[in-house]
């Protein structure tokens, strides 16, 4: 019994290096590109400034988060040498871009809800300014007439 147990559970970790070996094919180093977009393989970090607009903040944000990512990378895939940890690498830089895919996708919603919130704050306002207007230009009409009788002829 004590052999079917040891040798079942030499199987079980055979099977795991096996696995990650296939899934990976012995491959000897990671690269960045393998887990960044392409258009933030280079990225910087860049200082947010409090009067930029949102498209602008949320572009050096993504920045900042892949600048600092790959950072995180290096320093990981450095001291990786076998295919266990290139595996575990491999998972934690999955699980790390699904997360920030949800996360995209609730701040993209969240901004669009902030420009409808203010497009119809905007959209009363006019409405408001143009019924001032009108106000003005009413009381304007029916203000009492001011006629200067002490007009001289000379």
């Amino acid at each position: 019994m004590k052999r079917l147990l040891l040798s079942c559970s030499l199987f079980v970790i055979f099977a795991n290096t096996v696995m990650a070996e296939e899934i990976h094919g012995n491959v000897s180093k990671l690269t960045w590109d393998m887990f960044c977009p392409q258009n933030m393989l280079y990225a910087q970090p860049e200082k947010i400034k409090f009067f930029d607009g949102w498209d602008e903040r949320f572009l050096k944000e993504e920045y900042n988060y892949w600048s600092k990512r790959k950072i995180d990378f290096i320093n990981q895939s450095n001291n990786c040498n076998d295919n266990t940890c290139i595996y575990n690498i491999t998972e934690a830089q999955n699980v790390e871009n699904a997360k920030h895919s949800q996360e995209l996708q609730l701040k993209i919603a969240k901004n669009q809800d902030e420009l409808r919130f203010s497009a119809a704050l905007n959209q009363m306002n006019t409405a408001m300014k143009q019924q001032q207007n009108y106000n003005n230009y009413i009381n304007a009409i029916n203000a009492p007439k001011n006629y200067n009788v002490n007009v001289h002829s000379w």
